[in-house]
Parts: C-alpha cells; sequence; structure tokens
C-alpha cells in the first residue's frame, strides 16, 4: 500500500511540475507512467517475497522495520506536499 501510495503522490508532484529524483523513476515516468506503476509493483512483490522468505533473521527483520518506516514518512512527506506546497 504504501509503494502504491507513493507511486499516485509522485504522478501528483510531477503533474504539479516537481522533477523526480530518483534516477530509475524518472526515466520511467518519463517514458511512460504506467511503466514505472509497474517496476514498483514487481519491486514491492519481490521484495516482500525476499523479506517473506527471510523473516527468521534479524537483519531481515531491521531491514523490513526500515523499509516501512521510509514509505511511512515519505507518504506524510507527500501527504504534506500535497496539501500545503504543490497543489494543483
Amino acid at each position: 500500500f504504501l509503494n502504491i501510495s507513493d507511486y499516485i503522490f509522485t504522478t501528483k508532484a510531477l503533474a504539479a511540475g516537481i522533477k523526480e529524483i530518483n534516477p530509475i523513476m524518472n526515466s520511467l515516468f518519463t517514458t511512460n507512467p504506467m511503466l514505472a506503476l509497474v517496476f514498483k509493483l514487481i519491486a514491492g512483490f519481490a521484495v516482500s517475497y525476499l523479506m517473506w522468505s527471510f523473516r527468521k533473521k534479524r537483519k531481515m527483520l531491521e531491514l523490513s522495520l526500515f523499509i516501512i518506516l521510509f514509505y511511512t514518512v515519505l507518504t506524510f512527506y507527500h501527504i504534506f506536499n500535497t496539501f500545503f506546497v504543490y497543489r494543483a
């Protein structure tokens, strides 16, 4: 869910003239936004699968918590910007 919300908010930010700073996603959004969505979905499922496969390893738990925290902070950043910075 957080990965998809990032896609939605990024699409809104790009429509408002903000530049994507991730070079891979920037290239995908420039080529075709649907490619960016497909990439995010595949990457999200792949990472989730790896996390689940190695869930008994402490380092994987730490990485999982970091990723969840990162996307949570990113989502709140997008929400803030949507309502206060780049209203389109």
